[in-house]
């Protein structure tokens, strides 16, 4: 089944890539997987014809692609999982004034909590939402306890504040900040401790953080 979507994340997920995407016609998200599962996927396993980037999604542009679905493997709490063939064609990159047309308009992003908990009874429709919000305030905490910092972001959804933690590859070197009129990608991570805790797996800027992963590398 051949789709045209728009790749708008690929966060960090067990130190490789969780990456979701967007069918243009119908405004279904898909979160790419690696098997039935849900496993994070490696992108040196995966051929982007025409897209000369190390980093998909690099320079925080979403794009433009056509995919082949192999096979839906839904989870009760990701119903979006799907595995798909590892030749993507590359069509063009996309302007973020064009997500204004994807974005999704819930009550919540499954209720007030920062966490949904997990049953093997547990059935939702959307563990995927693109979200427009006034504003946006990063920052690292501090866990305590000799654990790493986080970085996480505070905002407000429909009267409702959140504070979720950050996934998205582009703050790994993470400057405190607040940014206006953002798009984000919220997400439902996978059950941990009986939960399943909502993510920011992107956070579309116009100017990026000043030091990134590829820099870093010289790239």
């Amino acid at each position: 089944m051949e789709k045209k979507v728009i790749f708008v994340a690929s966060s960090v997920k067990h130190s490789e890539n969780c990456v979701a995407v967007i069918d243009i016609h119908n405004k279904k998200f898909y979160r790419i997987v690696a098997d039935k599962n849900g496993k994070e996927i490696i992108w040196s396993d995966y051929n982007i014809l025409g897209y000369n980037c190390i980093f998909p999604i690099r320079n925080n542009l979403p794009f433009l692609a056509k995919i082949k679905i192999l096979k839906e493997v839904p989870l009760n709490c990701q119903p979006e999982n799907v595995i798909i063939d590892k030749k993507i064609e590359f069509i063009n990159e996309i302007d973020l004034k064009e997500l204004e047309n994807f974005v999704y308009t819930p009550k919540s992003l499954w209720g007030k909590e920062n966490y949904i908990k997990y049953d093997e009874n547990l059935k939702i429709n959307y563990s995927l939402f693109l979200i427009k919000v006034n504003k946006i305030s990063l920052y690292w905490k501090d866990r305590g306890n000799n654990k790493s910092l986080q970085r996480r972001g505070k905002f407000i959804y429909n009267n409702i504040t959140y504070d979720l933690p950050l996934t998205d590859p582009d703050f790994e070197y993470l400057k405190e900040q607040v940014i206006e009129d953002v798009y984000l990608v919220v997400s439902l991570g996978e059950p941990f401790n009986g939960n399943c805790y909502k993510i920011i797996a992107k956070v579309f800027v116009d100017i990026l953080p000043e030091k990134k992963v590829w820099d870093i590398l010289g790239l």
